[in-house]
């Protein structure tokens, strides 16, 4: 299942011996775009020891990627390296947030 109708953008640190990298979720995090998602932020995290994602302008959300972010997440720390979660979502969406759980697991940053 691919679906183009999200935004990823991946921006590496401009300091090298950093190692970190920024990306940049929009749209639509559904299960519809989670496989070509999965991919891009998958390779992203073997490359770089840190990553910060930052949610905005978002439309929909569903399980399917709050599992995603867990997994994520999980895979990070089974690997020594960091994930960051920033987010500006509607009122809706951090329900969704506050009742999966996905809140306690991460430190999510208001953007």
């Amino acid at each position: 299942m691919s679906n183009k109708n999200f935004i990823i953008k991946i921006n590496p640190s401009k300091s090298k011996k950093d190692n970190k990298v920024e990306i940049i979720l929009e749209n639509e995090l559904t299960i519809y775009s989670i496989e070509s998602m999965q991919d891009q932020i998958l390779n992203t995290l073997e490359k770089h020891k840190s990553i910060s994602i930052n949610i905005q302008n978002v439309s929909n959300i569903d399980l399917s990627f709050i599992q995603f972010l867990y997994s994520l997440k999980i895979t990070a720390n089974e690997q020594s390296k960091q994930v960051e979660l920033f987010a500006n979502l509607t009122k809706e969406i951090q329900v969704l947030f506050s009742s999966s759980g996905i809140s306690n697991f991460f430190n999510i940053k208001t953007i």
